[in-house]
């Protein structure tokens, strides 16, 4: 029997679309004595940190399952090493600049791809713009411009100029992938594309899929028996006995995937992390006269500068212990290398408040007017009256402490909401995009209408026992 390893995985990371649980499978991987396996999420790299830590008795692989150039073809990408890992990274990352029209996903511009392909395996999967042109057979595609062989030979021979290393998969999922298998084997010929035997693993057992299907209804939107939903995803892993059988007849597509197994070799130093860098440092520096070269010592002198500001608000005695306090700060933060991180946070927030109108910057946004109504331990409060310390009703119904409170003006139309609650009329003023809980619905504020009943709030009242009660004391008290 020849040794295999899977290519086509996919873990609950691929939201809505898998339900098989990273755990479980590394576990089942280690029964069916697998020497290797490669995870490629649908559209992200979610997984790959916690596969790797997890995969201790065998190879982890990485990839990611990539939209490119547009939301109907997808190529499989597999990190040959951390090189190709740290090219996948910054792909991933950028590909959610792209999102298509009313979907999740992310796209990665070809563009993009060429430029960052260095130790990346591509792999022409049967979700690619090649299988599209081949798979006349389906409707859809015949219709949308599918136009045969000599147009997928053309694709994928231009995959095969612009990558280094490129697989043509083949796959028998279902009865109707037969219908252009000669053709995905000629094209592997003609262009001297080494074939990869794959099946499309979505769940670990093979009556497993109704999870996997119950999980795309939700992401559709879809019944389970609307007859014009895409068929459920059967794919469940294979043991290698099941693949080399499926594969009788091309033993070369089932040991290629061995082969390129043993080529990967990725290392990820997990330990030390990498904090980012700011890469203005030098052109900050050069424009105020300085000539530092790193951020420590440019994030040290504008804390210093800082502190200077503030000290004309501090008493004399006091600055000396405001100073240690603060070379002690730098030191620290210095140590762990977050200086960037540091100066990147300052420069963001000193752009916002630069702006015109100037961009409010801390903890949160606020969204109510000061006259809004708050639900609080004491009573009702208007919000201007709420102070540091005030317990306040959440949406969760709990008590929770107000630790600080902000002002500032927002520039924007406001709404105002007026309720009748028993004998008074309660008018809120809020922004068009605050919540609102009416009917049983969070909406937003400009959605409300004269039909809509706003939900009250009813704090939790906790009920004790009477161990003991005068009934005259009461009275007594009562006539007072």
């Amino acid at each position: 029997m020849l040794d295999f390893v899977h290519f086509n995985i996919h873990t609950d990371y691929s939201l809505l679309h898998s339900s098989l649980k990273l755990k479980e499978l590394i576990k089942k991987a280690e029964e069916l004595e697998f020497k290797a396996l490669a995870i490629s999420e649908l559209g992200n790299m979610f997984s790959a940190v916690d596969f790797y830590k997890q995969a201790k008795n065998f190879k982890p692989i990485i990839g990611i399952d990539a939209y490119i150039e547009s939301e109907n073809f997808r190529l499989k990408l597999i990190a040959k090493n951390k090189n190709g890992y740290d090219n996948l990274m910054y792909l991933s990352s950028i590909s959610y600049l792209y999102h298509y029209k009313n979907n999740e996903y992310a796209i990665i511009p070809y563009e993009e791809l060429k430029k960052h392909s260095k130790d990346i395996v591509v792999i022409i999967s049967y979700e690619s713009e090649v299988v599209f042109h081949l798979n006349l057979l389906e409707q859809e595609n015949f219709l949308n411009g599918a136009m045969g062989y000599e147009k997928a030979k053309e694709i994928a021979n231009q995959y095969k100029n612009d990558f280094d290393e490129v697989y043509l998969e083949i796959r028998r999922d279902f009865k109707e992938q037969k219908f252009f298998e000669n053709e995905i084997i000629s094209l592997s010929k003609e262009l001297n594309l080494p074939l990869l035997a794959t099946t499309d693993v979505w769940h670990l057992d093979k009556l497993d899929y109704i999870y996997s299907d119950a999980l795309e209804c939700i992401g559709e939107n879809k019944q389970f028996d609307d007859l014009h939903r895409r068929l459920p995803k059967k794919g469940y892993l294979k043991s290698k006995e099941e693949m080399n059988e499926l594969f009788s007849d091309l033993p070369e597509a089932i040991s290629n995937t061995s082969r390129l197994a043993d080529s990967i070799d990725i290392e990820l130093n997990l330990g030390n992390p990498t904090p980012p860098k700011f890469k203005f440092t030098k052109e900050y520096a050069k424009k105020e006269g300085l000539d530092f070269e790193s951020d420590e010592e440019y994030f040290a002198y504008k804390c210093r500068e800082g502190l200077q500001k503030r000290l004309q608000y501090i008493p004399q005695e006091k600055h000396q212990e405001y100073k240690d306090r603060l070379e002690h700060e730098i030191q620290i933060i210095n140590q762990m290398k977050f200086p960037g991180y540091m100066l990147i946070v300052w420069d963001f927030v000193r752009e916002a408040h630069s702006r015109t109108p100037h961009i409010p910057v801390g903890p949160g946004r606020g969204c109510l007017t000061k006259d809004a109504l708050v639900w609080t331990k004491k009573g009702i409060k208007r919000l201007d009256k709420i102070k540091k310390g005030d317990f306040v009703l959440t949406h969760k119904n709990r008590y929770k402490k107000v630790l600080n409170t902000f002002e500032y003006k927002v520039d924007e139309e406001l709404l105002r909401i007026e309720t009748f609650y028993g004998d008074f009329i309660s008018p809120i003023t809020l922004t068009k995009d605050h919540k609102v809980f009416v009917n049983d619905n969070w909406i937003q504020a400009q959605d409300v209408t004269t039909k809509d009943y706003l939900t009250l709030p009813i704090p939790k009242r906790e009920i004790q026992t009477i161990k003991k009660w005068d009934l005259s004391t009461f009275c007594n008290d009562y006539v007072k």
